[in-house]
């Protein structure tokens, strides 16, 4: 039994051994493994990290290009009306002549009257509509008093004449109507 035993001995430390040296792999993996959960936690807190960033980027993009696009159609919306402005003596022009100036030649009445029309055709085609104020009550935003008179027939504060036509264009006033508004008649206390 004493051989036995002695022979367990040997393979007893052996097994000790290799238990030890199992226990040192396996703490090994263990913290190579560990080492790797931390250091793929790391990596996904870096990849939302990065994938905030650029969401947030898209979007700061997305806003500049907006804004951009507005800031390019309001230039254009600018420049449009002030052309349609710098149009607007010209049309008068064509207004005041077509009824004042004497129908002499026929042939030149017609053609200054179809060129008129065709040029209000083109700025109706843009947008600008021709207020027409008479009879409507006299609106500061829309019209500026030329003159006051006393009238019985129609309501203080009336637009009873316009001076200069007005015009609007995608609602906003291009240029107001120059009018004349009644006013009240002030009554005589001499004469009841």
């Amino acid at each position: 039994m004493s051989e036995e035993t002695s022979a367990t001995v040997p393979e007893q430390e052996e097994t000790i051994n290799e238990a030890k040296e199992g226990a040192k792999v396996s703490k090994h993996r263990h913290s190579k493994v560990q080492q790797l959960h931390e250091e793929n936690a790391a990596l996904k807190q870096e990849l939302e990290q990065t994938k905030e960033l650029m969401l947030r980027q898209a979007a700061d993009f997305d806003n500049f290009r907006k804004r951009k696009q507005k800031e390019s159609l309001e230039l254009l919306q600018y420049a449009r009306e002030n052309f349609l402005k710098g149009l607007l003596p010209v049309v008068d022009d064509f207004s005041r002549f077509l009824q004042t100036a004497p129908q002499g030649d026929e042939v030149q009445w017609k053609g200054v009257k179809l060129i008129h029309e065709k040029l209000t055709g083109i700025l109706k085609s843009h947008g600008l509509v021709v207020m027409e104020p008479v009879g409507k009550p006299f609106d500061p935003e829309f019209h500026d008093a030329m003159l006051a008179v006393p009238r019985e027939d129609i309501a203080p504060g009336t637009v009873v004449e316009v001076h200069e036509n007005g015009y609007v264009m995608n609602s906003r006033v291009l240029r107001h109507a120059k009018v004349i508004v009644s006013k009240e008649v002030e009554k005589n206390p001499q004469n009841p």
